[in-house]
């Protein structure tokens, strides 16, 4: 089986314009969605209804209307230009926690026929408190030299928290998903290096034992997540980091 847990820590840097940095625990599931009826379900590690312990369900992701989630990846590839998927698609995600979802990045890796190499991920971004949602095609596109790891660089387009501004490029540091698991994310502007956060993950067998001790030690593990979220953004106001609002909510030009 591929599906398991990733345990580890998560950690944000800021460069500029003001220095600050924080590091929290973190678990994720990392889910074959292929596998999910062996995973997900009745008796399962994972419920699938969502007020159980812990559930996982098509509809937290995407445009929340799918049922298939594989189908709805490859259809959201296909909306963004890129191939259609030959081989397993795995996605790295939170679950839904006693009810509570939130997940401000989701992976989705997409292999070849083989299942050996990744070819493309999908990253499905959200914010908060707006609750909107983009996705970032990862491919041969915007894909550059890196060796064993996956490097990815885009320009933003999304607004993901008001004291970071747009213009800006992402670059992204995939490794190859095994016994250890490491996303980067760096946000650079004119030449320099803003911002940047990095998962470093361990993997861990996926059992209802693993459920219930990770149930156990951080019990909201979502509702964390977005505590955690908007009490950086408090010490980011007392600093009086500069404050961006949404380009939504900018006046418009006579």
């Amino acid at each position: 089986m591929h599906s398991c847990l990733y345990e580890g820590v998560v950690a944000h840097r800021r460069r500029q314009p003001l220095k600050h940095r924080f590091r929290y625990p973190l678990a994720m599931a990392w889910l074959d969605l292929d596998e999910l009826d062996e995973v997900v379900g009745a008796g399962r590690a994972i419920a699938s209804s969502r007020w159980s312990l812990a559930s996982h369900s098509a509809g937290d992701h995407l445009d929340g209307s799918t049922r298939d989630l594989r189908e709805g990846v490859c259809r959201s590839i296909a909306g963004l230009g890129g191939p259609s998927p030959g081989g397993p698609i795995r996605v790295l995600t939170q679950l839904r926690w006693f009810g509570h979802y939130f997940s401000p990045l989701n992976l989705f890796y997409v292999y070849d026929a083989s299942g050996s190499r990744v070819e493309q991920v999908l990253a499905e971004v959200n914010n908060t408190p707006w609750g909107e949602r983009r996705l970032y095609l990862l491919s041969n596109a915007n894909r550059r030299p890196g060796g064993d790891a996956l490097r990815f660089e885009h320009s933003k387009d999304f607004h993901v928290s008001p004291f970071m501004g747009m213009d800006a490029d992402y670059h992204w540091r995939l490794t190859p998903p095994g016994d250890q698991l490491v996303v980067a994310l760096a946000s650079c502007g004119g030449g320099h290096g803003r911002f940047d956060a990095c998962m470093r993950l361990t993997r861990r067998p996926l059992t209802r034992r693993a459920i219930q001790s990770l149930a156990f030690r951080r019990p909201l593990a979502t509702t964390q997540v977005l505590m955690a979220i908007y009490y950086q953004a408090f010490l980011l106001w007392w600093k009086k980091c500069p404050f961006y609002p949404h380009p939504q909510n900018l006046p418009s030009s006579p």
